[in-house]
């Protein structure tokens, strides 16, 4: 007769079955699956794709794709890596397979080459849908972490503090200019396309703003303009933008400042402008070029303030210049859709202002930014023969219309001329029997 237990001792002899059942499992997986205690542990690599591409190509490969080294995209890419890492993850649904900083990696690559979707995404041996949504949300998530590291509002108090002042007027801020870039024609018709043609440029393309420090970095640039709208009118529409960071604050009025305009705006530092912002000097505190009036000459001390204007202002189309040589997105003609084009330029912009942090600008940049404007002068000019050559073959062909409906009926014609050979036949034959 069996011993009856108490649920107690039951709930005891129960536990101690699973206990042994388990220790059982443990000792027969050690048993037939037997792991080397001196193996190394492989922890997963954050950028497999990234590591790829240095493994198999080398370190300098990486800088010609990307304009940057592996330790500068490092720099870049760890102060943010944990809020891109958390927006990366979030949301439902599938999760990605390519990681956030490989993602990174996909969009300095386009960014710098800027080849079509297909073409990059055969080169990263993935489908061209999958490629391109995984480039636009890295962008999506980046543009306002690197915009906000990089792309800061100027300070009078740093510059002076790293000595980095424009030569000849140490109290102007920045300089600012606007750039065109070239885009696909829009479509429409003509009166809904007209203001994308910029007339000095003779192309379709976008404008925007941008402001350079004296330390070369980009400190504020606007939304972007079709490109018929004028310099003028893109600065006076972000007029409040430009006073409030040209106010000086209180800890500014200690250094010394009797330049131009001082009387008019003493709460103001300066901005440099090149000749198509005349008349901005009555809204803001703008050193312009002297224009030179019409049949008139300019006196040897405009010409010389002239002169020292344009060189300190030429330090924004060298960081154009710069732009241009770092991302092939900015130099080229931009087709990707409109809605995109404002996202592009700023994070370029952020990128650029770090590499200028570690490399200066300098003259190369400026004949950078001149060869690039030639390129849009051989593009325009290239559009204006091919358009002349078509409406003169149009032209011809009209003229041949004109022409052969001047002339008599073709039967009539062809009767005429049957005539005059059996007169001409008939006077022969008359000769020949004399």
């Amino acid at each position: 007769m069996t011993e009856r237990l108490s649920p107690a001792q039951r709930a005891v002899a129960q536990l101690s079955r699973l206990q042994q059942d388990d220790d059982e499992n443990l000792n027969n997986c050690s048993t037939n699956f037997l792991v080397d205690s001196e193996e190394e542990s492989v922890d997963e690599s954050p950028s497999p794709i990234l590591d790829l591409f240095v493994e198999e190509c080398g370190l300098e490969s990486i800088l010609k794709i990307t304009s940057f080294t592996l330790q500068e995209i490092n720099s870049l890419y760890d102060p943010i890596e944990l809020e891109v890492f958390a927006e990366w993850v979030s949301g439902k649904g599938k999760k990605p397979k390519v990681s956030p900083k490989d993602a990174f990696f996909m969009m300095l690559v386009v960014f710098k080459t800027y080849g079509s979707w297909d073409f990059h995404a055969a080169n990263f041996r993935m489908k061209t849908s999958t490629f391109l949504k995984t480039v636009t949300r890295i962008m999506d998530i980046i543009e306002p972490l690197l915009c906000a590291n990089y792309i800061k509002k100027p300070c009078l108090d740093d510059l002076h503090a790293e000595n980095q002042l424009f030569e000849n007027y140490p109290y102007a801020l920045y300089a600012t200019d606007v750039r065109f870039q070239q885009s696909l024609r829009p479509s429409g018709n003509v009166n809904e396309v007209k203001n994308y043609f910029s007339g000095k440029h003779h192309l379709y393309g976008y404008k925007i703003e941008y402001s350079v420090a004296p330390n070369g970095q980009c400190v504020h640039l606007t939304k972007h303009y079709p490109g018929a709208k004028s310099d003028l009118t893109i600065c006076r529409e972000n007029l409040q933008a430009h006073k409030v960071m040209l106010r000086k604050k209180q800890s500014e009025h200690q250094f010394e400042d009797t330049g131009e305009l001082y009387n008019q705006y003493k709460q103001y530092w300066a901005l440099l402008a090149d000749k198509g912002y005349q008349g901005l000097a009555l809204q803001l505190r703008a050193i312009i070029p002297t224009k030179k009036p019409a049949n008139g000459v300019l006196s040897r001390a405009q010409v010389q303030r002239n002169k020292e204007v344009s060189s300190d202002r030429v330090l924004a189309e060298r960081y154009f210049g710069r732009l241009n040589s770092l991302w092939g997105i900015m130099a080229k003609q931009f087709k990707w859709t409109e809605q995109k084009y404002d996202s592009c330029v700023k994070i370029c912009v952020a990128l650029t202002n770090y590499h200028v942090l570690l490399n200066p600008l300098n003259h190369q940049d400026l004949d950078q930014y001149r060869k690039a404007m030639a390129r849009l002068k051989a593009i325009a000019s290239r559009k204006n023969r091919k358009r002349q050559q078509s409406q003169q073959r149009y032209r011809q062909k009209i003229n041949q219309r004109l022409n052969y409906q001047e002339d008599p009926a073709p039967n009539q014609h062809h009767s005429e001329i049957e005539e005059e050979e059996k007169a001409e036949h008939s006077d022969g034959s008359a000769t020949i029997l004399e």
